[in-house]
């Protein structure tokens, strides 16, 4: 029998931040209407966040990618240096990757798609190749109308792999033609969560070294009021 946990995750109920299985596509109907995020400079996006892609690395980008797309899903709500660094290394991977936001019409989130979908766009500026959406439905369903072969998913801790596996098992055993490609977090991100993330926000916390800079305003706008929008 399917535990409570991994049933709540395969009707949806994202649990610590993340998602596999069902979203909510609002902004786009197609992947292929996404706008494309490029550039080869993070300045003006997120300052203050450190490259982790060296510029000489991302020039080559073309030469070293696989010539195809990967699929990055999740709620990222919001988003943290450890989606990043992901972002990061699969961009060098691969010739496109498209990060998508999931929207669980079942749970509330901290931010509005809206404002999760900008955030990542912000922070996702300096990477060519870089596309970002929004989806509902199966995750299958969407890497496939976004030509999408492979998804990608993040394992911080040997008990992410537990369920983790269990959901690629069962995206393939839904759509056999699109593979799962796990990549271990960075070791020093490998404790972020955007739960944590959230609970240190809340209480005043510094979060500057955890999530970029657009996010981290974000929830200092979020937490104390008193701060003015941009």
């Amino acid at each position: 029998a399917m535990g409570d946990l991994a049933q709540q995750r395969l009707l949806g109920v994202e649990v610590q931040g993340h998602g596999a299985l069902f979203g909510e596509q609002r902004i786009t109907g197609d992947c292929r209407e996404q706008r494309r995020w490029t550039g080869h400079s993070a300045a003006g996006a997120q300052q203050g966040t450190p490259h982790r892609i060296q510029d000489n690395l991302l020039a080559r980008v073309p030469a070293l990618a696989l010539p195809m797309k990967a699929l990055y899903p999740g709620s990222f709500d919001p988003l943290t240096l450890g989606h990043l660094d992901l972002i990061e290394r699969a961009a060098g991977l691969f010739s496109g990757l498209v990060v998508a936001v999931l929207q669980n019409p079942s749970k509330q989130p901290t931010f509005s798609l809206e404002q999760r979908l900008d955030q990542i766009r912000q922070a996702t500026a300096h990477l060519p190749g870089v596309s970002v959406g929004s989806f509902n439905g199966l995750t299958v369903d969407y890497a496939r109308r976004c030509d999408t072969p492979l998804i990608l998913r993040g394992l911080r801790a040997m008990s992410d792999f537990e369920f983790e596996l269990q959901i690629a098992h069962t995206n393939r055993s839904l759509a056999p033609q699109v593979e799962t490609l796990f990549l271990a977090t960075a070791a020093h991100h490998s404790f972020l969560s955007s739960s944590v993330v959230k609970e240190v926000a809340r209480f005043g916390g510094d979060v500057s070294h955890m999530v970029p800079t657009v996010v981290a305003q974000d929830l200092q706008r979020l937490f104390n009021p008193s701060i003015p929008s941009p």
